[in-house]
């Protein structure tokens, strides 16, 4: 009897695995993200987005979920990380936005995520009239994708966003970011934490 138990925790445990993957967040087949058509999942370039610090790269082997994520190294800067081009969003509206982050090197040590520049300019010329939109933490085990998501409203004058990611530390930084999102009504994506059978 004990055996059988052992079996059906098994196969119960392989089919929510495998639900699981089926079910990963994939940025550029949501139609409610702003950022879809934007290289938001960096499959094949980093095309679209600009240097915040250190050096732009493409790591066409690694990404989260699928192959393909943007990579900001730097020997010496803080912070590294890239940014978006320039999405439309609407005024006073509830969004979810969030980031997939890999620290590579271990030197990300002060934290990483995003910030969502707001404009209320169509063109996201102009200074940004907030930059109070953030998802970020503690930094990523060293070489684990880690989530960062958040909620918030965008103020009653936006009418564009630039999202900025990446991390600040000490030392040789190195991570890769991949599937970002900004859209109304995205349920955030959830890290597996831990798992325990008996």
């Amino acid at each position: 009897m004990t055996r059988v138990l052992h079996v059906c925790a098994f196969v119960s445990l392989i089919a929510l695995l495998t639900t699981s993957v089926a079910l990963a967040y994939d940025c550029r087949n949501d139609p409610a993200n702003l950022l879809k058509d934007l290289n938001c999942d960096f499959d094949l370039n980093v095309s679209g987005w600009t240097i915040l610090g250190g050096a732009a790269a493409h790591a066409a082997g690694d990404g989260d979920p699928l192959a393909g994520s943007a990579e900001s190294s730097c020997a010496a800067c803080t912070p590294v990380g890239i940014s978006s081009a320039c999405a439309a969003a609407a005024a006073s509206t509830l969004y979810g936005y969030g980031v997939r982050v890999k620290d590579v090197a271990g030197g990300a040590t002060l934290g990483c995520g995003m910030t969502v520049n707001e404009y209320s300019s169509v063109d996201c010329s102009g200074a940004p009239v907030a930059s109070s939109l953030q998802a970020g933490g503690p930094s990523p085990v060293t070489g684990v994708w880690t989530s960062y998501n958040a909620t918030g409203t965008t103020t009653g004058t936006t009418q564009s966003l630039r999202v900025d990611m990446g991390c600040q530390g000490s030392g040789t930084q190195q991570i890769r970011m991949d599937n970002v999102y900004f859209g109304v009504g995205i349920t955030l994506p959830v890290d597996l934490q831990s798992l325990s059978v008996k």
